[in-house]
């Protein structure tokens, strides 16, 4: 009998530790649980969110302002003795600047023209990296610029210097007294050159007004239409040799 319940006793024990051993192993996912780097997946109906596009609007350049199209034009507009002469002298000047500049070096011309121009001098060693010129044509725009009353940028000069106008031009499209730019960037070059010391200001250009600037039309208007019937002169000498010419030759046969 004591045998028998024994033997009940140990069988027991073993249905039981068969029932642990065979019991699954189960995870419960809680919300905020989720391991990491697992994508998280939104519940079923959720909106799919997308991030918004950025619209990048691109710089406006000089040609697409409307100041700087009318700046142009007037300078491309402008002709005559008085905008070739400023051309020729300028060039001159400029190269004068340059040449020195090379001798100098970069710094010391810059810093030279920097208190002119109310800037310093690595501002201007920028510039002349950024628009690919020398220290002369720098120094000319600069000093247009600063007496220009009308708004004009670095970028405007030189995107009219890239477009094949000249100092004359520009100068006129600035509205500034013809007769007078010569003579500021002469001025202005001495400091560059290091013959004379900076005065802390750019040299002076005066603006034209407006009966100077109808006077300038006017006389550019005359100074065409003398080229135009010295042109129509030429034309009407060569269509009469032509005629000429060939009345000769129906002669000769």
């Amino acid at each position: 009998m004591r045998r028998g319940w024994i033997l009940f006793v140990v069988g027991a024990i073993s249905l039981m530790a068969g029932s642990a051993f065979g019991q699954t192993d189960t995870t419960i996912t809680t919300p905020g649980s989720q391991q990491p780097g697992t994508p998280q997946t939104p519940p079923s109906g959720a909106p799919m969110t997308t991030p918004p596009a950025v619209s990048e609007t691109p710089a406006a350049t000089p040609a697409m302002d409307p100041g700087y199209i009318a700046m142009r034009d007037k300078a491309k507009a402008a002709t005559g003795s008085q905008v070739s002469g400023i051309n020729k002298n300028l060039v001159t000047i400029s190269k004068q600047v340059d040449d020195q500049a090379a001798k100098d070096g970069d710094q010391v011309v810059a810093t030279r023209l920097a208190a002119d121009f109310s800037t310093n001098g690595d501002s201007l060693v920028a510039e002349k990296s950024r628009y690919g010129t020398g220290w002369g044509d720098l120094m000319i725009a600069h000093t247009l610029a600063s007496n220009s009353t009308t708004p004009v940028t670095m970028n405007q000069i030189f995107q009219m210097r890239g477009e094949g106008i000249g100092w004359g031009e520009i100068s006129s499209g600035l509205d500034l007294k013809l007769g007078s730019v010569v003579s500021a960037a002469r001025s202005e070059s001495h400091v560059a050159l290091g013959t004379s010391k900076p005065d802390g200001k750019p040299a002076k250009i005066a603006v034209a007004s407006a009966e100077h600037a109808q006077k300038e039309a006017d006389k550019q208007a005359k100074e065409a239409a003398k080229n135009a019937e010295k042109q129509a002169k030429e034309a009407e000498k060569q269509a009469k040799d032509a005629a000429d010419d060939a009345a000769k030759g129906k002669s000769g046969k």
